[in-house]
């Protein structure tokens, strides 16, 4: 007759047993969910950073209409003067409707920076002029060979200011944009994913173009709304391109 020592012996035994089964079992569990987990965090973490980035957008065209009220209903020209003499970053059209974006502040270099290209500042405040898709490496567009390397995030659409309304060429970077020549705003880009302050329909197609989001980018209209547009999409890559409404607004 076994006592009741070795009866218990061996139950614990067993129990021992079924419990490192248990173990094993859960832990293989455990592995598969941390992979399928894993693999879902990058489409998750850019569609979050795609939403962000709309909302950058709306919030930029906010600051570009309050500055057009206050400027007889115009745009900040590209560069307030011509980029071959331009100083920095409060040249570009960005840094004129700061205030507009962010009432009450003005941009303060670097912690207010609107472009990646600073290597000597580690972290930066968060605003609206850097798209955090942008921040780890830009795709460039279809039709862009070399790819600007002032590594911003959004550029300012100014090709209806190529010809004036006289029909005469003009500098385009350096004229204030007229809200009143877009005919039709809801068709024609204002902003466009880019690695510099320009986004017109010649330098988007060819040296600033990028594609961040699933292979497209956002665009703010110039009634205000923002759309996600395929890479292959937007009319680019040549002179033809130059009065599709999608530029022109004509």
């Amino acid at each position: 007759m076994k006592s009741s020592y070795h009866r218990g012996r061996r139950f614990i035994e067993k129990t021992a047993s079924f419990t490192l089964i248990e173990l094993l079992v859960v832990v293989v569990i455990i592995a598969i969910l941390a992979a399928l987990s894993t693999s879902a965090i990058g489409p998750i973490r850019a569609s979050m950073q795609q939403t962000q980035c709309s909302n950058n957008m709306r919030q930029i065209g906010q600051g570009l209409f309050s500055y057009a009220t206050e400027h007889d209903n115009t745009l900040p020209p590209v560069f307030s003067i011509k980029p071959s003499n331009a100083s920095g970053q409060q040249d570009y059209w960005n840094w004129a409707i700061w205030s507009y974006v962010y009432p009450g502040t003005t941009p303060q270099w670097p912690n207010n920076d609107t472009q990646f290209s600073s290597k000597a500042v580690v972290k930066w405040s968060p605003n609206a002029f850097r798209c955090p898709s942008t921040s780890r490496g830009a795709i460039k567009a279809p039709t862009v060979s070399v790819l600007s390397d002032a590594r911003m995030s959004y550029g300012l659409n100014n090709t209806m200011m190529l010809i004036d309304g006289s029909g005469t060429w003009q500098d385009m970077r350096t004229a204030s944009i007229p809200l009143a020549r877009m005919t039709r705003p809801g068709q024609t880009a204002m902003v466009l994913e880019a690695s510099n302050a320009e986004a017109g329909f010649s330098v988007w197609g060819t040296t600033t173009g990028i594609i961040p989001h699933r292979s497209g980018a956002n665009v703010l209209f110039f009634d205000g709304h923002v759309e996600w547009w395929s890479g292959s999409s937007i009319p680019a890559g040549s002179w033809s391109v130059y009065t599709n409404v999608f530029w022109r607004g004509l």
